[in-house]
């Protein structure tokens, strides 16, 4: 499946922030899809294996952790974490209808105007099987990968500012700062020798 198909736009501030930390944030992005795949994965193996056991249906199960996980989602006793909060919502007498996506709602409350950089700009695609391990646990994968990045972009601002702001003020040249966090920003990745990445 592709997410983001036209991938994920930044602030010239959020993508220096997440540069700080990250030199290449697509590669950055895959990989943290990835070990939260190989996480569910195991999850969902150790929550389904006694299952597996009990049922004399079952005759043989795959010795790949990759077949396993295919068996379990294509069983019929099987729920996703969707249906499970949609059936758990139905039995308290509550509607799902409308629940918060977090991460898109802040990511959207942001203007992004000007300069603006995208993370993984020809979308993120991530394997059918592997989409359906992660849905699992999560009910809203676009929300939570969302949740992932602007996680990673305020560790990096953060990180950023806090080495920066003793440097600037004891730079005699700097008599003011900007008074907001994207101008600091900017002004700090213009000084001279500024490190483009540090490592997390």
């Amino acid at each position: 499946m592709k997410y983001y198909p036209t991938g994920i736009s930044l602030t010239e501030a959020e993508y220096i922030g997440l540069t700080y930390l990250e030199p290449d944030p697509d590669a950055w992005l895959y990989g943290v899809i990835e070990a939260k795949v190989a996480a569910r994965r195991a999850a969902l193996i150790n929550d389904w294996r006694p299952r597996l056991f009990a049922d004399p249906e079952v005759r043989r199960i795959p010795a790949d952790d990759r077949a396993l996980a295919k068996l379990i989602v294509s069983r019929t006793d099987y729920q996703n974490r969707a249906t499970a909060d949609a059936m758990d919502a139905s039995r308290a007498g509550r509607s799902l209808a409308t629940k918060p996506r977090w991460n898109l709602a802040a990511y959207d409350s942001v203007k992004r105007g000007g300069d603006r950089r995208a993370v993984c700009a020809s979308g993120i695609t991530i394997n059918d099987d592997d989409v359906r391990v992660i849905l699992a646990y999560v009910s809203d994968l676009p929300d939570w990968i969302m949740g992932a990045l602007m996680g990673q972009v305020a560790r990096g601002k953060s990180q950023l500012i806090r080495r920066y702001h003793p440097i600037l003020n004891d730079d005699p040249e700097t008599s003011t700062f900007p008074a907001s966090e994207e101008g600091l920003i900017k002004l700090i990745s213009s000084r001279p020798g500024f490190e483009t990445h540090v490592g997390g």
